[in-house]
């Protein structure tokens, strides 16, 4: 009776396990062949697609070849500690991923001239992914493998592959409290400011569009020929210059200078800020696509926990329960169709990987039908 539920379940599991380890695979074969998606902010991506790669290489076959084929853990304590930590490690590197994602975009669009700046430098956006992956193992790591030594006892019982603190409701309750709302606090707080920011300049411009308004030049002040300064030679200087002569050709040079320095006319200055209020509401959509699939993968399961280990035990059925605990893992297999359709750059590096590998197909099929 319960074989074709369990099938079923495997089946779908083989394919999210297929679809979560090439999906995100490809994404970090697309930045070792296109050089100009090394950037800090597209990094942070990178960082986000390893977390869920190995989610779909290491943490998903030991669930499917233990609770779903087998119906318990057959794989012994050793394994479970080092699936359990990594399992932790990954779950929690994802959600800091998305805290880095949406602090970076926060950066990009509230101080954007600050943000073009480190665009350069590579250091810390690399010690900044290598503090996600720090904290993300110090949150669970260490608890689920001294957890036994420090109280004395262990209470986990045979086929079953659960974290020691499993058993301690309270730290269950406080570390999910924790580690989801107090990160999701801060995702809340970077991707509304993006909203509100944008919202406010693009208020701003379609009141400037409606009233004509220009903004105040040194040409409302006086009128400068700066064509007609710039080609026009300095006067010759005698020997003996008077004052006159003197401070004239001081006002020349420094009219020249400012010509020469302010060039942009308020036209170009105002394509130049639609331009950026058009990229910075792109990037926006971008991310709350990224995020909104996040929340609502995460946050049911992460709600139920809360409920089931600090409110009510029996209150939440375990088939809605583990419904919630596939829908974590979905979020995995979502990501990697996120990428390209939001970011113009992964999506041309993946056709070009899907149309090389097909050429090549093509190219030894054609090599094959020669040789015959």
């Amino acid at each position: 009776m319960f074989l074709y539920p369990r099938s079923a379940q495997a089946v779908l599991m083989s394919f999210m396990i297929t679809v979560t380890g090439t999906g995100n695979a490809l994404v970090i074969l697309g930045f070792v062949i296109n050089k100009k998606l090394r950037t800090p902010s597209n990094y942070f991506l990178l960082n986000l697609a390893i977390s869920d790669f190995f989610t779909g290489v290491f943490t998903l076959p030991l669930y499917l070849n233990n609770y779903i084929i087998n119906g318990k853990w057959v794989h012994g304590k050793d394994v479970c500690k080092l699936w359990l930590t990594i399992d932790y490690t990954l779950c929690q590197s994802t959600i800091y991923n998305i805290v880095l994602i949406s602090s970076d975009r926060f950066l990009a669009v509230t101080k954007a001239v600050k943000y073009r700046d480190q665009q350069n430098k590579m250091k810390p956006a690399f010690l900044k992914m290598a503090a996600v992956w720090i904290l993300a193992f110090l949150n669970f790591g260490p608890a689920i493998i001294i957890w036994e030594y420090a109280v004395g006892y262990s209470l986990l019982s045979e086929g079953d592959c659960n974290p020691e603190f499993f058993y301690s409701g309270h730290y269950l309750l406080y570390s999910s409290i924790f580690d989801f709302f107090t990160p999701m606090t801060a995702i809340a707080f970077f991707n509304l400011s993006i909203y509100f920011n944008i919202r406010s300049r693009t208020k701003y411009k379609v009141q400037r569009n409606l009233a004509g308004f220009q903004e105040p030049t040194m040409s409302s002040v006086f009128v400068v020929d700066c064509t007609n300064v710039i080609s026009r030679n300095m006067p010759s200087v005698p020997h003996e210059t008077t004052p006159s002569v003197s401070r004239n050709s001081k006002i020349l040079q420094s009219l020249s200078r400012i010509c020469k320095t302010n060039h942009h006319s308020p036209d170009v200055r105002d394509e130049t800020k639609n331009s950026a209020l058009a990229k910075d509401k792109k990037m926006a959509k971008s991310l709350s696509v990224l995020v909104c699939t996040f929340s609502l993968c995460w946050a049911p399961y992460c709600f139920l926990t809360i409920v089931r280990e600090g409110f009510c035990t029996t209150c939440i059925s375990p088939v809605l329960y583990d419904v919630t605990c596939w829908l974590f893992f979905l979020n995995s297999s979502i990501n990697p169709f996120i990428y390209p359709l939001c970011h113009p750059a992964f999506k041309k590096t993946l056709m070009q990987m899907i149309c090389f590998n097909r050429n090549n197909h093509e190219m030894i099929s054609k090599d094959t039908k020669t040789i015959k």
